[in-house]
């Protein structure tokens, strides 16, 4: 019978469901601990996902089908309760990682074994394994890209995680060391057949291919798709089999690496055959594997939709249906599974929420609840924002600097610009611009030195590139962007999805050190723009070839996120380099300077709530200051500059420079105003709130108003 509701009937692969809307059905098998999540959910709005116990992976034991399905059903987990995540390149790899974590005669952890993935946003997969294997919580799952959960990219702050991963091209390198340095362990690399792209994998197979460690066995998962189209159609790979076969490397061919038995057998073989020999496989996948939503091995360019997609509700429930049929035998657990579905009901399968409790799945299929604490689950809470301001907001407020950046580009009908990208088109908003100029736009994959350092060449030849990449990524470049440099040429460096906004995706990705990297090449111009309107000012004034850019290159911070805290309208004035925007004046003693979007409202809102009323200035040229801005500003008794780059290396090092070199240069003696500093000075993380690194560097407009009373008073 049914407690109370309205019950649907809907069918999912050939399974009718009935869903009751704020209901519960008691049958004979209904034992207390499901009655109770099904009253208890009744009436909640969002519940968490559906998580396996490592009870029931131990019933399974070498049902290598089940396994890799319990391992769905947990990355989804992370995924879902996350509400981002990478689902297409997780699932691809499902049956290599499940083959390794499943039998002890590959993977021991006590011998110091190691599974490192080079795809490291594949770690939601990795995490579900490794509460398989009993290494990881299984509440775990549902605190990924919490601040102190498992992170976006796998990391060594999570239990079973050996080495950071998320910048692509560099684990296998890292993977050579340790298995060099660690004779006695194993060590499994898995690859994505994207990342073939960066160079370093191939000077990492290089080494490999010299230094022969044989407790190393590297798995392309080739599963044809990276972001949204065909690796083919981003940038070719070349085969590593050719050129490693004649360097003494076996190389294993697997054409079905979701299969789970022929991987499995094929792991097995290249352990065996690794006491002797160095070994590589090459595993054929589908992304997205294992379920009909979301596999794929061939796509239309711009068109594969799970790479970071995540399933809504009623997907999410139909594929935990789909993997119930079509994979586990027992069907205990798929009873289980079925319950948990119905019992979903109206409710939206999400993160966590205060006193939800997280559904496992455990031995004979057993449902148990775990309250989870909210003082470790919980996400850090949203800041306040401030009232309504006094002042006319900026009318493009809506958008980033990103979204703005994308916007003039796509405008631009300039014959001599480049456009050039490394596998982040959509991300980094070029496509309206490729799709406008075809033969205009050069996509080179994931490798970004080599779009550096074809753009260096595009140059010399008088034409305008723009590179575009996440800011992070350029850390790897800066020797090209240095040697483009001596050759005086002009080149834009846009650095997308900078700062502090980027919460989720961890340290890898997130770019606080930037701007210091471009500072300290020579004859680089630095551009911080704050309002998205004066990124098209700023663009416009370089491509006018004004004469302090001639010969010079340029590096354009941009953010992912529209300005989280209200600001006024951008100036009116064309773009002056070196020149900062008072947003509030007045007061010719105290100075709060600060940069880019989210610090300029922020710092303007706790300055607003100090009776000091200190002056607000943005300065969005982190190079080049002029000579007037320079005395104006010494003219203050203190400053306290606020910055959302590294502590070293910014805003307060330009400007602390320039202050010295206004006061060296004076024919008499004076004083410098006094000057406070706060900016991050550690690595950020993962959260999954937009202002959670803001308020973790104490940034956000109440805390920077307690710190500017103590420091300006």
């Amino acid at each position: 019978m049914w407690l109370g509701g309205r019950s649907t009937t809907s069918t999912v692969n050939g399974h009718k469901l009935t869903h009751q809307t704020g209901a519960a059905k008691i049958t004979a098998e209904t034992n207390f601990s499901l009655l109770h999540l099904f009253l208890t959910r009744a009436n909640m709005a969002v519940v968490l996902p559906l998580t396996i116990g490592p009870e029931a992976y131990r019933e399974a034991k070498s049902d290598r089908k089940a396994l890799a399905a319990f391992n769905r059903i947990n990355a989804l987990a992370c995924i879902m309760s996350a509400g981002r995540g990478w689902l297409g390149a997780s699932f691809s790899c499902t049956e290599i990682l499940t083959a390794i974590y499943s039998d002890p005669t590959l993977f021991n952890a006590e011998r110091g074994d190691v599974v490192a993935l080079g795809k490291g946003h594949a770690a939601a997969m990795q995490y579900a394994c490794l509460v398989g294997a009993g290494i990881l919580p299984v509440t775990e799952l549902v605190r990924y890209e919490l601040p102190d959960g498992p992170q976006a990219h796998t990391d060594i702050s999570t239990p079973g995680i050996a080495l950071n991963t998320g910048s692509l091209g560099q684990t296998l390198s890292k993977a050579l060391g340790l298995a060099m340095a660690r004779s006695e362990a194993r060590v499994y690399v898995v690859l994505g057949d994207g990342e073939l792209q960066e160079g370093q994998v191939w000077e990492a197979f290089m080494a490999f291919a010299k230094f022969r460690p044989t407790n190393l066995i590297i798995v392309v998962d080739i599963n044809g798709i990276q972001t949204d189209s065909n690796v083919a159609d981003i940038m070719p790979t070349l085969d590593p089999a050719a050129a490693l076969t004649a360097a003494g490397i076996q190389v294993i061919h697997v054409e079905n690496g979701n299969c789970p038995d022929a991987t499995h057998a094929s792991l097995q073989a290249a352990a065996a055959a690794s006491a002797t020999t160095p070994t590589l496989l090459l595993m054929h996948t589908d992304k997205g594997a294992g379920l009909t939503l979301t596999a794929a091995r061939s796509v239309a360019p711009r068109s594969y939709g799970w790479h970071g997609g995540v399933p809504n509700t009623q997907q999410y429930l139909a594929s935990l249906i789909e993997l119930s049929s079509s994979a586990i035998a027992e069907p205990a657990i798929r009873t289980a599974i079925e319950k948990y579905c119905i019992s979903v009901g109206s409710a939206t399968v999400g993160g966590v929420v205060a006193g939800a409790s997280l559904s496992v799945i455990g031995a004979a299929g057993k449902i148990a609840l775990i309250d989870l604490q909210p003082t470790s689950t919980s996400q850090p809470p949203t800041t306040s924002l401030p009232s309504s301001p006094s002042f006319p907001l900026d009318p493009d407020a809506a958008i980033s600097t990103g979204t703005m950046y994308g916007k003039v580009l796509a405008g631009l009908d300039a014959p001599h610009v480049r456009v050039l990208d490394a596998d982040l088109e959509k991300s980094c908003q070029l496509t309206a611009f490729a799709l406008a100029h075809p033969t205009r736009f050069l996509e080179v994959g994931a490798a970004e030195q080599n779009m550096v350092g074809i753009a260096g060449g595009l140059a010399l030849a008088g034409l305008l590139p723009f590179c575009n990449t996440y800011a992070n990524f350029y850390r790897r470049a800066i020797e090209q962007v240095y040697v483009n440099a001596t050759e005086h040429t002009r080149v834009v460096y846009a650095g997308h999805y900078a700062g502090l906004c980027y919460a989720t995706d961890g340290k890898t990705h997130q770019a606080l050190g930037d701007i210091a990297l471009f500072r300290g090449v020579p004859g680089v111009i630095v551009l911080y723009p704050c309002w998205p309107g004066e990124v098209r000012a700023m663009l416009e004034w370089y491509l006018s070839n004004p004469a302090e850019a001639r010969g010079r290159p340029l590096y354009l911070r941009l953010h992912r996120t529209a300005a989280l805290f209200p600001l006024p309208p951008p100036p009116s004035l064309p773009f002056t380099l070196g020149h900062g925007v008072w947003l509030r004046e007045g007061n010719t003693k105290i100075a709060v300077l600060t940069a880019g979007p989210h610090l300029a409202g922020s710092c303007l809102a706790a300055a607003s709530a100090l009776e000091s009323s200190p002056d607000v200035i943005v300065l969005s040229s982190h190079t080049d200051l002029a000579a007037s801005f320079v005395t104006r500003l010494a003219a203050y008794d203190v400053i306290a500059i606020v910055e959302e780059t590294h502590v070293n290396g910014g805003l307060f090092e330009c400007v602390a420079a320039a202050l010295h070199a206004f006061a060296a240069a004076a024919p008499t003696p004076k004083p410098v105003p006094r000057l406070y500093h706060r900016a991050p000075s550690d690595f950020p993380f993962s959260t999954r709130v937009r202002t959670g690194l803001y308020e973790h560097f104490g940034l956000t407009p109440p805390q920077l108003a307690e710190w500017l009373k103590q420091v300006l008073l």
